[in-house]
């Protein structure tokens, strides 16, 4: 019987292989310790009510009337997308999308430059049922 070492990363298989004939068979053995960390990084985000996400923040002023018309503006152009306010002593500011990575943020980013030259991408803790592709178990 032979041994054979295969190193992945931090992963580190030991590989039995039984005889090297036509009824041959692999036999895997891993870690507790990997299977623990391969559970917790998988509940991590299972039971997670926000995670960080991208949101691109494209209107800021001081008067509340004036930031929920933009937010309405905002919501009956792109009604597939979340339009949040938030209020940060003295401004209100206004933010959209809910993107789980900067570069798919990017495309929207382009487009309402065109209109407000001000947008920016933020980082935000997002309500996991906002994304688009959140599923319920």
């Amino acid at each position: 019987m032979g041994k054979v070492i295969i190193k992945l990363g931090w992963f580190i298989c030991l590989v039995l292989v039984s005889n090297i004939s036509l009824g041959q068979s692999v036999n895997i053995y891993e870690s507790p310790a990997i299977t623990e960390l391969i559970t917790k990084y998988t509940n991590q985000f299972k039971y997670a009510k926000k995670i960080k996400g991208w949101r691109i923040q494209f209107y800021s002023t001081a008067d509340r009337r004036i930031m929920e018309d933009t937010k309405m503006k905002m919501e009956s152009k792109y009604p597939e997308e979340k339009v949040v306010w938030g209020f940060v002593d003295p401004y209100f500011h206004l933010k959209i999308g809910t993107f789980r990575d900067v570069y798919s943020a990017q495309e929207m980013l382009v487009e309402l430059r065109k209109t407000y030259p001000g947008s920016f991408l933020t980082v935000d803790e997002i309500d996991v049922k906002d994304f688009k592709d959140f599923e319920q178990e």
